[in-house]
């Protein structure tokens, strides 16, 4: 059989499976597949969501933590914090027996917190009062707190502040939205965060009100709803979350009618199907050419023992077309060559045949006696930054065998000094681009030997290229003067 005939089959049976697969997945596996998309896709951003608001906790606390480094805080100052910084709306100064001292808002002075949980949690470590509605500001709030000397600072947040998060659409579909709330004294539920369908930037639901998605965030689990019912009592698709650092409840949330789409039910089996394509083609294509390759290869050593000397080979057959013409052509040179032999009484080597093996062994053996000859280190390094070279004075010079470097960095002679890092960033950058060294430059460096004993060398580098990747030839030559 033809190559190319074997190709175009093997190539129609792949579409032939493909499209039937497509056909049966269409049919079957659709809504299955748009579920799982749309959870992921939810579960994604509420985790995002998540960690952004964390992120804020954290640098709150890390706010206040270094705030209460100060040996004082007076009235003043602590108003020009509020001033300066729009996550802070209130900061204030405990005594140790939880009476304000000193704050942002002089009002407040002389207050009793002492039975505030902010002022007992925050005596032994910074600590956070989950969301809550603040009765002397009548603001929701969370209240961080942490020691400062023999008493408490206080600083609170409004809640508000973590809109920012939320109100950040990008990527977003047209109903798709977080929603946070928390759970009153009451058990109501109390809505902060923007709402794409309600003017209403804070609003109380009932307990028995309070939707199933919301319900289940506000209980601390984490649950996904596929039938679900909105503040609006729309039918949405929701994941619910509790966000501990807070208190707070996280629902993410994208209408049905949005997530069942036509367009995006076929978005989603195409993505699928293309895959499974892709990974059908790789794999049919890889067991063809393995077995057209492996014959290839067994063809080309074959030919290379032949030039050798070695006339008596045995070519495979192959049931490749091309490939057995080839296999034929040189079973017929190779009977030429026999016969010829056998006729004339020629030598191999009077007819070319092992010459080219044996010139390439002399060059070696040259190239090997000359720098063997030399009093400089002569290192050879691969693409990978591996050693592939290393002559009788490098050996002399830091003490290890070849044998006991070829393959491995040379990096690890290398001592450090002001120079190593600019090398070795050079050396890398070279070896994968062929430029990012300095050619005929000495670099003086420190190196190691196999003792561990540091001495002094100069450096210098030039490159070639073997088979199309670039290598580095590096000359290294101990400085005169270096005693130790």
């Amino acid at each position: 059989m033809k190559l190319q005939i074997k190709i175009i089959l093997t190539v129609l049976s792949i579409f032939i499976i493909s499209f039937l697969l497509v056909g049966f997945l269409i049919f079957t596996n659709s809504e299955k597949i748009i579920r799982a998309q749309i959870q992921n896709q939810l579960v994604s951003l509420s985790a995002s969501t998540e960690k952004s608001i964390n992120v804020l906790v954290d640098e709150q606390k890390n706010k206040i933590e270094l705030i209460a480094t100060q040996s004082a805080l007076s009235n003043e100052e602590l108003d020009q914090m509020i001033l300066l910084d729009d996550s802070i709306y209130e900061i204030f100064v405990l005594d140790s027996n939880g009476i304000i001292i000193a704050s942002s808002n002089i009002t407040n002075l002389g207050g009793d917190k002492s039975q505030d949980s902010y002022f007992i949690d925050g005596k032994n470590k910074t600590s956070i009062k989950p969301a809550y509605l603040s009765p002397s500001t009548n603001r929701y709030s969370i209240a961080i707190s942490t020691p400062f000397h023999e008493g408490v600072l206080v600083m609170r947040t409004d809640l508000a502040y973590f809109n920012r998060i939320t109100d950040d659409r990008t990527g977003l579909g047209k109903t798709e939205e977080n929603l946070m709330a928390f759970k009153d004294s009451d058990g109501n539920a109390v809505y902060f965060s923007n709402r794409l369908f309600s003017n209403n930037n804070f609003e109380i639901i009932s307990g028995a009100n309070i939707p199933l998605p919301m319900q289940s965030a506000l209980n601390n689990e984490t649950t996904f709803f596929i039938n679900a019912k909105d503040y609006r009592g729309v039918e949405v698709i929701a994941v619910s979350d509790y966000i501990g650092s807070i208190g707070v409840g996280l629902v993410t949330k994208i209408d049905k009618t949005e997530a069942y789409q036509s367009i995006k039910n076929l978005q989603g089996t195409t993505i699928f199907l293309v895959s499974l394509i892709v990974i059908l083609i790789i794999f049919l294509t890889f067991i063809v050419t393995r077995d057209i390759s492996q014959e290839i290869r067994s063809l080309t050593k074959n030919i290379d023992l032949i030039t050798k000397g070695n006339l008596d080979i045995q070519l495979r057959k192959s049931d490749v077309n091309e490939i057995q013409e080839l296999t034929n052509s040189l079973n017929r040179i190779l009977a030429s060559m026999k016969l010829a032999i056998l006729r004339t009484g020629v030598s191999k080597s009077d007819i070319g045949i092992g010459e080219a093996v044996k010139a390439k062994e002399e060059a070696e053996e040259k190239f090997e006696l000359i720098t063997d000859a030399a009093r400089d280190a002569i290192i050879m390094m691969d693409y990978d930054k591996k050693v592939s070279y290393w002559n009788r004075a490098a050996e002399k010079m830091f003490g290890w065998k070849s044998e006991e470097v070829i393959g491995k960095e040379m990096h690890p002679i290398i001592a450090p000094n002001k120079y190593s890092s600019k090398y070795k960033v050079g050396l890398a950058k070279f070896l994968k681009t062929g430029v990012g060294m300095v050619f005929g430059k000495t670099i003086p460096l420190e190196a190691k030997t196999k003792t561990g004993r540091i001495i002094h060398v100069e450096l210098s580098i030039s490159k070639v290229k073997l088979n199309g990747l670039w290598n580095a030839i590096a000359i290294v030559r101990k400085i005169e003067g270096d005693k130790r």
